[in-house]
């Protein structure tokens, strides 16, 4: 009888656990960075500003195993020079990469998702 009075808090506590490790794979604890990270969604208000001759992407992509950002030119009528900086879910630049660093770039970037698009008006 004993053994069966602990099934309960311990599949309770699994339960729980299960949980939290869901909430922990979301990228830096959010489900959506754009509105629930403040730095996100005043960047992303300038970059809108800024958008009236090139389109602009705002990506999500994993760096070393943790959520980064970085924004690039996405707009296939623009020839501009490979240049990233990654940003952590604070907002703080943690790397950059130059021209001379694409193939690393690729290689040390992972599971690039666009999460915000601007679209010029040309």
């Amino acid at each position: 009888m004993h053994k069966f009075s602990l099934v309960w808090p311990v599949m309770a506590l699994s339960l729980f656990l299960t949980a939290c490790e869901e909430n922990n794979k979301l990228p830096c604890g959010k489900a959506d960075p754009i509105r629930e990270l403040e730095w996100v969604e005043e960047f992303t208000a300038l970059v809108e500003e800024s958008c009236s001759s090139v389109q602009l992407s705002l990506f999500q992509a994993k760096y070393r195993r943790n959520t980064v950002y970085f924004l690039r030119v996405t707009d296939p009528r623009a020839n501009v020079a490979f240049s990233v900086s990654l940003y952590n879910c604070e907002g703080l630049m943690i790397r950059e990469f130059g021209s001379d660093d694409q193939e690393e770039f690729q290689k040390k970037v992972s599971q690039q998702e666009v999460i915000y698009r601007c679209e010029s008006e040309l």
